[in-house]
């Protein structure tokens, strides 16, 4: 995956992510913050931190700045800014949600099994599922976050274990109580109180730069002069900071180990590392036929499927001043199980490591995935 240049974004103060639901003062009183947050959060950040450092959003809503409008587009379409996926940094570590054919048991995260020899059952006639052998109590993968080299690790061989950290470990909770006030009179308005649940990042070293949000950008302008972003909800302020070493997810001696390794069960698992919109019509996933379409000519057997519940994702068309399109998104951490000839596994790694397996937005870095080993 050559070409991708780290840009990492450190919140300075509380931060607060948000879904698509309605959050109208004097109807709704509290609003939950979500995490990590969506790729499109980070993609707006990074797009209008570049608009103000280099232009300003009048300019840019004319398209008379050329550099400007080349990488960031214009109010009705995206430029050339493409962004392949972000992890969380805490001290320094990479992290990516744990995979949802995972089990949590004791801190650690172990792969399911994925096996044939099962009863058939009058409600699921599936020929594979996924099964643990171990009886100890065990809790779901959701909110769990594993290492980056230990993932990677889990990847090449389907039995390693990973050390799985909750993200509540990393987050402290500040819940901010205001009151809407009258634009005219700047007085305050009866029945407008709200909640709104921010959250900041509590690490012991949090005072150095190595917390906080690690985005991949996969084609895009220099970034080092963009000092400063607002973030999220309420723009909270946040620091820039593009890094001189490149990202890697896999070596090429690591793919090479990993096509053998595939070869040899001519299974493999499609591992979601950031969320992916799947469209009823999809073009990467023919559900009734259980099939999966990597590129045109490359379609493969889905086997089995973990993944968590869909969730929507929008938002606020602010040039256009209405909503933008919904699409329903699977979450980082779901696994699609495929049935790998032989012949394409080589090919299977190379595609995946090289496009957003996405019906949509994939220039924001939904779609990240990798190819790994399947517990069999």
């Amino acid at each position: 995956m050559p070409g991708l240049k780290p840009v990492q974004i450190k919140p300075t103060d509380t931060f607060f992510f948000r879904g698509h639901r309605d959050f109208t003062a004097g109807e709704t009183s509290a609003a939950v913050s979500f995490f990590p947050p969506r790729p499109g959060t980070i993609y707006g950040t990074l797009r209008s931190a570049y608009i103000h450092r280099h232009s300003d959003f009048a300019s840019f809503g004319s398209g008379s700045e050329p550099e400007v409008r080349k990488w960031m587009g214009t109010t009705t379409a995206p430029g050339e800014l493409a962004v392949k996926g972000t992890v969380v940094k805490v001290d320094g570590t990479e992290y990516v949600p744990v995979p949802y054919d995972c089990l949590i048991a004791e801190g650690k995260a172990a792969l399911l099994k994925l096996r044939s020899d099962v009863p058939e059952l009058a409600w699921d006639r599936r020929k594979y599922r996924l099964f643990s052998d171990d009886i100890t109590k065990a809790e779901s993968p959701e909110g769990y976050f594993v290492p980056l080299f230990q993932w990677k690790r889990q990847m090449m061989d389907g039995k390693y274990e990973c050390q799985a950290v909750h993200a509540g470990e990393w987050l402290a909770a500040e819940m901010k109580t205001g009151i809407a006030l009258d634009p005219s009179s700047r007085a305050t308005r009866e029945n407008m109180l709200y909640r709104a649940d921010m959250k900041r990042f509590n690490s012991k070293n949090y005072a150095d730069e190595d917390t906080g949000f690690l985005v991949l950008v996969q084609n895009g302008p220099d970034f080092s002069d963009v000092r400063f972003a607002r973030l999220g909800g309420e723009n909270r302020p946040a620091q820039v900071r593009q890094l001189d070493q490149g990202f890697s997810l896999f070596a090429g001696e690591e793919t090479m180990a990993l096509a053998d390794a595939i070869r040899k069960t001519e299974t493999a698992r499609l591992v979601f590392i950031t969320p992916t919109i799947i469209r009823q019509n999809s073009c990467i996933y023919n559900r009734e036929a259980g099939r999966m379409i990597l590129k045109p000519g490359l379609e493969l057997e889905v086997m089995a499927v973990a993944n968590g519940r869909p969730y929507l994702v929008g938002g606020w068309d602010i040039a256009a001043n209405r909503p933008k399109p919904r699409y329903s998104a699977y979450p980082a951490g779901s696994v699609f199980n495929l049935r790998v000839p032989e012949s394409q596994a080589d090919d299977v790694i190379k595609t995946v490591l090289e496009r957003n397996i996405t019906d949509e937005l994939a220039y924001e870095g939904y779609g990240w995935a990798a190819v790994g080993v399947a517990n069999v």
